[in-house]
């Protein structure tokens, strides 16, 4: 990574760090509807909408703290001026909580439009 020492490469890394948080999110939500597909349905009691919600949860939860861990160890150390890295300390923030609140509201969505879908039992309960 270049070294950040003007203001207009500090702008530059941060608009970059928000535009891949919001990639890092639509991929993390493709793997966790792709695992939540590959769980097959269990005969008699069927729980496996407990797997397919703990691999949504840890995918998610792997997704963000990755990218902030990221964030600190690559992008921080590029930066050079002290004042430059508490400007974009908050953008790591607002990193994270893209990566969350996007992938939440993404699945929300996705299993309200997809009812019958195996996706849909990590929000929904089916009826039978």
């Amino acid at each position: 990574m270049n070294p950040v020492t003007t203001i207009q490469q500090l702008d530059a890394l941060k608009q970059t760090t928000l535009v891949w948080a919001v990639i890092i999110c639509l991929v993390a939500f493709a793997i966790s509807f792709l695992v939540a597909t590959l769980v097959p349905y269990k005969g008699g009691k069927d729980n496996s909408f407990v797997i397919r919600r703990i691999w949504y949860i840890v995918i998610g939860v792997i997704a963000a703290a990755g990218y902030w861990i990221y964030n600190f160890l690559v992008a921080v150390h590029a930066i050079k001026n002290p004042g430059f890295k508490s400007q974009f300390s908050q953008t790591t923030l607002i990193s994270f909580v893209i990566i969350i609140i996007g992938y939440v509201a993404i699945g929300l969505v996705v299993a309200f439009i997809f009812r019958k879908s195996k996706f849909s039992t990590v929000y929904l309960k089916h009826k039978k």
